[in-house]
């Protein structure tokens, strides 16, 4: 399975080869001199790159609010990443798997690499983990589509929400101890990974904590949050993470002295924790119904959010209004909850330093 996997990803990376070597630099100056976003995760930041015939996140009713249709984001509309582009005034990225359908026009805002249902190792996901994300980002770079001057004019927007602790639970159980000791190991690699994509030359690395996991409606029993998760989300996964991004930046600033910060921990697990759990308010302040509860579900444990039986039977249902809800499906906020957390992360993303440009 593994050698038939890596099999899979060489080919991808010598069809991009020749696919590059054909199309040749853009030529554009605007392409070069334009700020860009460079995106690499799962779910929370995935625009389309999972396959279509495989994801839910291209089938009805995800798209429900925004753009009315089924286009690969794991929501009923904007994700994390459409937020953080607009916020830094950009158009969002395209997608990695789409990106020769598209022009100077549409590249020059930078390129989304995330797969939903990754991690920074495989996971049950048919798709590339967040290694292999980089290889075909630095494959783009070694063959001038991207150069040294579009880099330096770029951030990345890197998340990682807690897919391979699901993946290692399925495998080894839930061991407190040993799910503590493999947080260690994804946080190595998530700050190897981080590191690379700033020695390949990104300017500043937007990076992810994980979310309030025991909150998410999949993990809600009796209106009450999982502790233990949360515990791992936040009293020691955050905490050990957040303190690893911060030595990063010493060890980089003893290197080279900068103006700005080259990492740069997101806080998810505050906002959202605040919300469902009424600490805070929605700073929209419009109500929320229910914020422990989804929006899309499976009729029943055995199905899910797109859910359809052999007949066509739909085997969901579909809230009444999705924009009074934080939680679209029963792990991925909504639309109208991404436009909440991204009001409460301005302070954290005003760090980010590209120039904002339409």
């Amino acid at each position: 399975m593994e050698a038939k996997r890596n099999q899979q990803f060489a080919l991808i990376a010598l069809f991009l080869s020749f696919l590059i070597a054909a199309r040749g630099s853009a030529g554009d100056d605007d392409y070069h001199n334009h700020p860009k976003l460079f995106v690499f995760g799962d779910s929370y930041a995935d625009t389309g790159n999972d396959a279509r015939l495989l994801s839910e996140s291209w089938m009805t009713p995800y798209g429900h609010s925004w753009p009315h249709k089924p286009d690969g984001r794991w929501s009923d509309g904007f994700v994390l990443t459409d937020y953080i582009a607009k916020y830094l005034g950009l158009r969002t990225p395209v997608a990695f798997r789409s990106w020769k359908n598209h022009g100077p026009k549409k590249l020059k805002y930078g390129m989304n690499f995330a797969y939903g249902g990754t991690g920074v190792f495989d996971t049950d996901a048919p798709y590339p983990n967040m290694t292999m994300q980089i290889n075909f980002f630095e494959q783009l770079v070694r063959k001038g589509v991207y150069t040294s001057q579009d880099l330096e004019n770029s951030a990345a927007y890197v998340s990682l929400v807690g897919n391979d602790f699901g993946y290692y639970i399925s495998q080894h159980g839930v061991d407190p101890s040993g799910i503590m000791d493999y947080a260690d190991v994804v946080i190595a690699q998530l700050a190897h990974n981080a590191k690379r994509i700033h020695k390949i030359g990104v300017k500043q690395v937007l990076v992810t904590g994980l979310p309030p996991i025991g909150c998410l409606p999949r993990s809600i029993e009796n209106n009450t949050c999982n502790g233990m998760y949360n515990f791992l989300a936040d009293d020691y996964y955050n905490i050990v993470w957040n303190t690893t991004v911060n030595q990063m930046n010493l060890n980089e600033s003893r290197i080279r002295a900068t103006d700005y910060t080259p990492y740069i921990y997101l806080d998810l697990y505050n906002p959202l924790y605040n919300i469902v759990t009424g600490i805070t308010s929605p700073p929209s302040g419009k109500p929320l119904d229910n914020p422990m509860e989804a929006c899309c579900t499976g009729v029943t444990d055995d199905y899910y959010c797109a859910s359809v039986a052999t007949n066509g039977t739909k085997m969901y249902t579909l809230c009444e209004n999705p924009e009074t809800k934080l939680f679209w499906d029963r792990s991925h906020p909504s639309h109208r909850g991404w436009s909440e957390v991204i009001y409460l992360l301005r302070e954290t993303l005003s760090q980010l330093q590209i120039p904002h440009k339409k």
